[in-house]
């Protein structure tokens, strides 16, 4: 999957994280950091979660997602005890940090907010669930090449279609592209 999986190096700030709707935090997610912060689109992106479960782990999951306007630009799976620096079983009351990296694309949207989720869940038991922004740190479409804001628009489409599980021919293609274009130039607008 191309991801490289390391330890925060330095000092960070916490990024700012809520627990998602409804969730319960089995896993005492204590703070989150973003290395590099801002995040920039083409450059790996470190996520570290430092916690303190209230309760033993002895396996789990935790899939990171991401979506600008709606669209998933993102969606991964990582086993939290063989990729990520954790070993299992976690104790309750166990300190313990855990780090995951995502390669972000070189044409995934940037200046605008980007939702991320991330759910750790064990044996289909959701253990915690959080939502933070993130926002990638150039400027979309504003200063930008015409060709940079354009492959930028192309990604998102693409990542759209697969989301929705669309299929055009060439024509409609190119339709449906024009929309989406003048939707997404709308919605920028406002």
């Amino acid at each position: 999957t191309g991801l490289v999986l390391a330890s925060l190096v330095g000092a960070a700030s916490a990024h700012d994280f809520k627990m998602c709707n409804g969730a319960t935090d089995k896993v005492g997610i204590q703070s989150v950091t973003l290395n590099p912060e801002p995040a920039q689109a083409g450059k790996d992106l470190t996520i570290t979660i430092k916690a303190k479960p209230t309760e033993t782990i002895t396996e789990g999951n935790i899939n990171f997602s991401a979506k600008a306007f709606g669209v998933e630009i993102a969606s991964l799976d990582f086993d939290l005890c063989k990729t990520t620096g954790v070993s299992c079983p976690i104790q309750a009351g166990t300190e313990v940090t855990a780090s995951l990296t995502y390669p972000i694309p070189k044409e995934a949207p940037a200046g605008i907010k980007t939702e991320a989720e991330i759910k750790i869940t064990s044996k289909d038991d959701q253990k915690s669930c959080i939502d933070m922004d993130v926002k990638l740190s150039k400027p979309v479409l504003l200063g930008m090449t015409h060709g940079a804001a354009e492959k930028q628009l192309q990604f998102l489409f693409s990542k759209f279609v697969k989301q929705h599980n669309k299929e055009y021919e060439t024509e409609e293609f190119f339709s449906r592209y024009n929309i989406f274009r003048k939707n997404w130039e709308n919605i920028r607008a406002h």
